[in-house]
């Protein structure tokens, strides 16, 4: 048996709900690590248990779970739906055996038939899709080189052994695909790798990048030296915003900050832009010189200080759809340095009033990632033990009335986007003992109705029995409640004595949701064979 512990009251998922370190977007903790202790299957009359799995009679895998089983397997992410609802792009990514690592590309679905097309078959990764507000194309980031139509395979060959041998060189790079069909292709070719972007019209694209190389840089590469200096903020390039017109595919700087932009994210009408400025290289770790963010007007480049004297440093922004104002996650600890151990609120920036307000969630575990945003407020993800709680927000004046989700899958949806129009759905759903799929669904007030599934992930999955779980609680040692998940060996018989794998962390960095969890690092399945 292996036992998963995650420890309640301020524990917060990541974004996505994966374990991941901490870090901007991820704010509930967890701590996991591994004690082998032999006990009786009678111990689990100790704890407080729900059931939630299959037969615990269940015969074992008609074919056993290997490592290949959990390396190479396929995972759904980064979901956009297009503006109209009829179609999402998204990644799939998996292991590639000859390329030793991870492979990401795009796919496209049609959500009104389910059926979904490889976008793009490279060896390099793929991320971010954004379609243009008008629904004809598709930007995206990408590491890889552009293929020249008249090149020989030979030459194609050889410039792909080039650029393997100067990987370490390069960096995703704006691409764009279009709809009606065709091969993707670059819209930049900067010697430094894109941020993040957001398309500010169907004509424009905003992106971040770090400043073009100094004579400092220049110099060293000169000297052909590769020494990497740790927080050299006195050479660090800053990180600025910049704008590409995509039809002739020229960037001009938007900010000239001499600091580095993190976050940010440009309004409905693209005029405005809202950027968290980084003021120190290693505030991650001493958390000393907090970052400051700002409101500036694109096109005058004016610019004015948000939040100055608060301390609040935001993790995620979204704009009203209106573009009234924003909405502003940010972490919450009593401590008064540190933000190692917090969890998310949500606050609303008014333009017209030029406050800021604390929307409250109606719950003590904050707010899981960001909010998505609809026409009339947002839907959010709850953290509530190990499940997480889908629930509208509809906006009136500067509050907010909550709805919790009903309808298909709600007690099991770990992340959910929407349409431009807020009634089209597609969210990931699993359980700890069933293996994740994306559905198509429509929301229509609180609730979702008419779910259709939209892929088909790991296939060879069918023919395996996934280990039945269930969530167990107890009390801590601070007299709170911790909760885990209890994975019981594969054809468990009731009264026989297992070994019992305790799996808890010495810190608090990550949570362990029931969800459909398994990697190289805890692989539940093979444990449990």
């Amino acid at each position: 048996m292996v036992l998963s512990i995650q420890r309640g009251g301020d524990n917060m998922p990541s974004l996505d709900g994966r374990r991941r370190p901490l870090g901007p977007g991820s704010c509930r903790k967890n701590a996991r690590g591994v004690i082998l202790s032999a006990v009786t299957a009678a111990l689990l009359c100790l704890f407080g248990v729900e059931s939630w799995g299959g037969d615990a009679s269940a015969p074992a895998a008609a074919r056993p779970w290997t490592p290949d089983d959990i390396l190479l397997a396929e995972r759904a992410s980064q979901w956009a739906v297009s503006p109209d609802g009829k179609w999402a792009v998204w990644i799939k990514t998996k292991m590639d055996k000859e390329k030793n690592g991870l492979v990401s590309d795009l796919f496209l679905t049609d959500l009104s038939a389910g059926r979904a097309r490889q976008l793009t078959r490279s060896l390099e990764k793929c991320a971010a899709p954004a379609w243009s507000p008008d629904g004809r194309s598709i930007a995206f980031l990408a590491e890889r080189p552009p293929v020249k139509p008249e090149e020989s395979d030979e030459e194609k060959s050889r410039a792909k052994s080039l650029k393997q041998k100067d990987k370490e060189d390069e960096g995703p790079q704006l691409w764009l695909l279009a709809l009606s069909g065709g091969e993707p292709f670059p819209l930049t070719k900067s010697a430094r790798d894109i941020g993040s972007f957001q398309w500010a019209d169907d004509d424009t694209i905003v992106f971040s990048a770090k400043e073009g190389k100094s004579l400092y840089e220049k110099e060293l590469e000169k000297r052909k030296d590769k020494t990497l200096v740790v927080d050299d903020a006195a050479h660090e390039p800053p990180v600025r915003l910049f704008k590409l017109n995509v039809q002739d595919r020229k960037s001009a700087r938007l900010t000239d900050n001499a600091d580095f932009i993190s976050l940010w994210r440009v309004s409905p009408d693209g005029r405005r832009a809202v950027s968290v400025h980084r003021q120190s290289l290693s505030y991650d770790w001493d958390q000393k010189t907090p970052p400051r963010s700002f409101l500036a007007d694109l096109s005058t480049g004016e610019k004015r200080e948000l939040f100055a004297g608060e301390r609040l440093v935001p993790s995620a922004v979204r704009w009203a759809a209106d573009g009234s104002g924003f909405y502003v996650a940010a972490p919450y600890s009593t401590h008064p340095q540190y933000f190692q151990a917090y969890v998310t609120l949500l606050y609303f920036y008014d333009l017209k009033t030029s406050s800021l307000v604390r929307v409250e969630l109606g719950g003590a575990n904050g707010l899981e990632g960001g909010p998505e945003v609809t026409p009339d407020g947002f839907l959010a993800l709850l953290p509530e033990g190990v499940r997480l709680v889908p629930a509208r927000f509809v906006k009136s004046g500067l509050s907010w009335k909550r709805s919790d989700l009903a309808g298909d899958h709600v007690r099991n949806i770990f992340d959910i986007a929407l349409d431009r129009s807020g009634r089209t759905a597609v969210y990931s759903h699993s359980t700890a003992s069933r293996p994740e799929q994306w559905f198509r669904s429509r929301l229509e007030g609180a609730r979702l109705t008419g779910a259709v599934r939209v892929t088909d992930l790991n296939p060879s999955y069918q023919d395996r029995t996934a280990a039945r779980t269930e969530i167990v609680r107890w009390k801590g040692a601070l007299d709170d409640e911790v909760e885990g998940l209890l994975y019981f060996p594969h054809g468990f018989e009731a009264g026989r004595r297992y070994p019992l794998l305790v799996a808890p962390h010495g810190g608090p960095l990550a949570a362990d949701l029931d969800r459909w969890e398994e990697d190289y690092a805890y692989p539940q399945q093979l444990l449990c064979r």
